[in-house]
């Protein structure tokens, strides 16, 4: 490759992180090889917990005292050799500050908790600019201006004003590659940059990254589990299993003649459209409705202490999902998707219109048909940790909505246990703690309990978003495998389009509140009929 012509930027070799924990020292990563040529975007793709993060923290000490005192260990020979030639490993403090402000940029995840909750974004950004080594302009707010125009902000001067929490996710995450970028690193860390944002926002991220990459010649260490964000943006790839790199390869070879088995489980774990079995599913969908909604709207109130109209999250929304269908909803962050679903739930009473699920009105119930609706109509999170009580075991958390429901404790754990099962579960896993889990365990176990009482209704709200591509395919698979043997009706809501092509027979597509189009998964992928929903499809990154 024509990057190898020249000296590697950053070079690791055997690198070893351990972390102390209770239980004795825990091997993150395990003896790490990897060089990163001037001008080069390395990916480092694998399942949550390979080690990915640990070791590009490692590179800046982030995980190293004095973050974690006594609970990090690093090893091995980690040498920065441009601007200036250093031992990473054994830096001083004085030289880590050097390095982090004028050689190597980090970009996190959540770009709103990488800011500063009660410094304006302006203020942020110039405190940026002082501590690096770039000479300032006489007005520095012209220099920050223009900063915020390269990022592709349409008013600059409203958004040096504002606060983090006035912004949206991509936004923030644009002000984080912004502060990490200004002083002209010479390569930057970006971990999952683009995991928590919708399609249409990842690639403007993601085009945001290359553009400074290719203007600036700077290298870029990309962590992703994603596999089509990578096949966006990487020149190679590092394929992490257990803390130890087993393959790294061109992105051309990697997708087409990947060498180890683990990382042809990862390329054939992609979801995928399924439009043939989509189909199939819904040609042997009945007749009966289960969720109807007529022109259905919600209003959030300006605050507290008024009742006057803020955002309008939902409007004028008609919806009909059949017994025994699966109906994606898909659509940008903030498009009103959410809100939906807590309408559907009964969380939410409308503003206007009428929502009839199952004969019921969620938002009007009596009390003795209250419990018999929670009962049929069942959900699933997106953030499986928040879901589950952190001090009760997964048996007993699985098990609580059948004993609310009357059912005697020792059957409601015979119960569980059956259901683990189903979902895929051991039946160990029964005594252990949230904690003490992986994600995708933790998903099941909400699935589970979901499943528990044998509702008609699953409402899924971003079930898998957070998953690792393995963990993911194993969940959508598990969601087919449901709704095929217990006649389920699910409303599956994500901004992931690909999962929602592999499972979902119908799709209704949201912007601004409203629902612009519903169709079958089929034509909404192929042939949409609205310009947004061609917009929305074509982002998909590394589309297939």
């Amino acid at each position: 490759m024509f990057f190898q012509m020249t000296d590697a930027i950053l070079s690791a070799k055997d690198i070893n992180v351990h972390f102390k924990s209770k239980n004795g020292l825990f091997h993150a990563v395990r003896g790490v090889d990897l060089e990163i040529f001037p001008g080069e975007t390395v990916a480092i793709v694998g399942e949550s917990g390979a080690g990915k993060s640990a070791f590009a923290r490692a590179i800046v000490h982030l995980n190293q005292p004095p973050f974690t005192p006594k609970y990090t260990y690093v090893t091995g020979k980690l040498t920065l050799n441009s601007p200036f030639q250093t031992d990473l490993i054994n830096a001083s403090p004085n030289i880590l500050r050097k390095v982090r402000a004028e050689a190597i940029g980090m970009i996190f995840q959540d770009g709103l908790s990488a800011l500063n909750p009660v410094l304006s974004i302006g203020v942020q950004l110039l405190e940026a600019l002082h501590k690096s080594n770039r000479s300032l302009n006489d007005n520095p707010k012209d220099e920050i201006i223009e900063i915020i125009n390269t990022m592709g902000f349409p008013e600059p001067n409203r958004i040096i004003n504002a606060f983090p929490h006035q912004l949206s996710g991509g936004q923030c995450q644009r002000i984080s590659i912004a502060i990490a970028t200004l002083r002209f690193p010479v390569a930057i860390i970006a971990d999952e940059p683009t995991t928590a944002l919708d399609v249409t926002i990842q690639a403007q991220i993601l085009k945001l990254l290359r553009d400074l990459c290719k203007k600036r010649s700077m290298s870029m260490i990309f962590i992703s589990h994603d596999i089509g964000v990578v096949a966006e943006i990487a020149d190679r790839i590092a394929v992490m299993k257990d803390g130890k790199v087993v393959e790294v390869s061109s992105k051309k070879k990697l997708f087409t003649s990947p060498s180890h088995q683990f990382t042809k489980k990862i390329l054939n774990s992609r979801p995928r459209p399924n439009f043939t079995l989509n189909d199939k599913a819904r040609m042997n969908v009945g007749e009966s409705v289960a969720v109807s909604l007529e022109k259905v709207s919600y209003n959030y109130h300006g605050g507290v202490f008024t009742n006057r109209v803020g955002n309008i999250a939902v409007k004028n929304v008609d919806l009909t999902v059949f017994s025994g269908e699966t109906m994606g909803i898909v659509g940008e962050s903030g498009s009103g998707k959410s809100t939906l679903a807590k309408l559907l739930l009964g969380f939410l009473k409308p503003s206007n219109g009428k929502i009839e699920i199952l004969g019921y009105n969620p938002t009007n119930i009596q009390a003795p048909d209250l419990l018999n609706f929670r009962r049929k109509v069942q959900v699933v999170y997106q953030d499986s940790i928040s879901a589950l009580n952190p001090r009760k075991t997964l048996g007993n958390s699985a098990a609580e909505g059948l004993e609310i429901h009357g059912m005697k404790r020792d059957l409601a754990r015979i119960k569980v246990r059956e259901i683990f099962e189903n979902v895929g579960l051991p039946e160990t896993i029964a005594e252990r703690f949230p904690h003490q889990v992986s994600g995708g365990q933790r998903q099941r176990v909400c699935i589970a309990r979901a499943l528990a009482l044998n509702p008609s209704i699953l409402v899924a709200d971003e079930p898998v978003t957070a998953l690792d591509v393995t963990i993911q395919a194993q969940i959508l698979e598990l969601f087919r495998k449901l709704q095929r043997n217990f006649n389920l009706t699910i409303i599956f809501i994500s901004h992931d389009l690909e999962a929602v092509a592999n499972l979902c027979s119908r799709v209704a597509v949201m912007h601004e509140g409203a629902i612009i189009e519903c169709n079958t998964t089929r034509k909404i992928f192929k042939n949409p009929d609205e310009n947004f929903t061609k917009r929305l499809v074509d982002s998909i990154p590394g589309k297939i």
